[in-house]
């Protein structure tokens, strides 16, 4: 396995830790600290992820180390912030409880 891949994997597992920290932190402050409904930690989750993806690349080609682990960085603490499978467990939910919005 070459260098540059082991490298790779390491910033995606470090980035994935770090934005499913963030994930986590949104949800425990929305829900618990704040008693925001289900789904609006969701919606925060969502819109921050696109801000984050979009100043990351926006960034990219002036930041060599963005530049060279775009990718990665998107894989691992995007993949792992914005979860699209947190959404569909959350509008089941809102489904179930009658509460479809």
């Amino acid at each position: 396995m070459s260098l540059h891949i082991q490298k790779s994997w390491i910033v995606i597992g470090l980035a994935g830790v770090l934005g499913a920290l963030s994930r986590w932190s949104v949800s425990f402050l929305t829900e618990s600290m704040l008693a925001l409904p289900i789904f609006v930690d969701t919606v925060i989750v969502n819109v921050l992820g696109c801000f984050v993806l979009g100043i990351a690349f926006q960034m990219g080609p002036a930041n060599e180390l963005v530049k060279t682990h775009m990718k990665d960085i998107s894989a691992g603490f995007i993949g792992s912030f914005t979860t699209f499978s947190t959404f569909i467990a959350d509008s089941y939910l809102l489904l179930m409880v009658s509460h479809p919005f």
